[in-house]
């Protein structure tokens, strides 16, 4: 399917519980237009992992979804298919041989106010790739990575998927890499559960645990004062550098 995808956003609580969000470019100022809707705004990645044969390449997928507190419809964004997390640049020519996602989590933060990822990979894995996003140089809106609340294995995560699915609780966009691997994996072209679809399911695994909060901060947002003293509580995650 189509459709749009926002051009403003706002936070409704300092925790980003819940974001404001505008669809047309309309926006003046606080106090002159009112937005579209609110929702909350989660990410999920698959880290590099399998070989793809596809690509011809070990490649991971991050993805940030939006989901509408009013419609109980989420939305899929953004997909980014990425290899590295800094640019990989040829030390001759100097272009970039591999786009790297570190500017991708400033532009998700920048653009829905998006730092919150779910990850379900083994430690060795997460760790590694953790480890660069800590290091790295590019990112200016520090992303946090907060392990799934359930799945863990391929069959849960598809019938997590089919379950959203068969309900039309979640929407991308057609001919994309999401949409070209769940149709290829109806038709059992896939060995294992692919990246996109890895990180879909980390997503909608963890967003549900989220959602009444998040509604509850969209009818109230002063309702959690008080309540929450770190944002670390919102997901009872260890964040990006390993805190809790």
């Amino acid at each position: 399917m189509s459709f749009s995808t926002p051009t403003r956003s706002r936070p409704v609580d300092d925790l980003l519980s819940c974001i404001e969000l505008w669809f047309d470019d309309k926006y003046q100022s606080d106090d002159e237009n009112w937005p579209n809707a609110r929702f909350l705004i989660r990410g999920g990645i698959c880290w590099p992992e399998h070989y793809d044969q596809a690509t011809d390449r070990v490649q991971g997928v991050a993805l940030m979804l939006g989901y509408n507190l009013q419609t109980d419809r989420a939305y899929v964004f953004e997909e980014q298919p990425f290899t590295c997390i800094d640019h990989m640049i040829d030390p001759v020519s100097r272009k970039i041989e591999a786009p790297g996602l570190a500017p991708w989590f400033n532009q998700m933060f920048s653009k829905y106010m998006g730092d919150t990822f779910y990850v379900s990979q083994h430690d060795d894995c997460r760790d590694r790739w953790e480890r660069e996003v800590r290091h790295s140089p590019s990112i200016q809106a520090p992303p946090r990575f907060v392990p799934c609340p359930e799945w863990g294995d391929v069959s849960r995560g598809e019938s997590l998927i089919w379950e959203w699915l068969t309900r039309k609780r979640v929407h991308r966009f057609a001919q994309e890499g999401l949409d070209r691997q769940i149709m290829n994996y109806r038709k059992g072209e896939e060995k294992f559960l692919p990246a996109y679809m890895h990180a879909l399911a980390c997503c909608l695994s963890g967003m549900s645990t989220q959602i009444e909060q998040a509604r509850e901060v969209a009818r109230s947002p002063q309702s959690l004062i008080g309540k929450v003293k770190n944002k670390m509580m919102l997901d009872n995650p260890k964040d990006w550098r390993g805190n809790t």
